[in-house]
């Protein structure tokens, strides 16, 4: 059972970031999964790791396009960015 499931209410309209985006929903299912399959800590940090490295990854590369086109909410977004990947980490070495 999926956590979430790409739809196209999901898409942003930009294609690359709609492939990024369903990669990262991709990634959470695996990392559902783990948690509900009871996979060992060393799977649930591997999962976790490899969805926080690529949220890095989206992150910047979206991060460079609203900023070249200087989107008035381009500061107060990425620092949602940062607090979703603190938050994230958190709980990678909580685990």
């Amino acid at each position: 059972m999926a956590v979430l499931r790409w739809t196209e209410a999901l898409s942003v309209g930009v294609a690359a970031f709609d492939y990024e985006h369903k990669r990262l929903v991709s990634i959470l299912n695996e990392l559902g999964d783990a948690f509900r399959y009871n996979e060992d800590k060393d799977m649930l940090g591997t999962t976790l790791k490899n969805f926080i490295n690529y949220a890095i990854t989206h992150f910047t590369n979206e991060e460079r396009t609203i900023t070249e086109y200087c989107t008035p909410q381009s500061a107060e977004h990425n620092a949602e960015h940062d607090d979703f990947i603190a938050h994230c980490t958190e709980r990678k070495y909580a685990t």
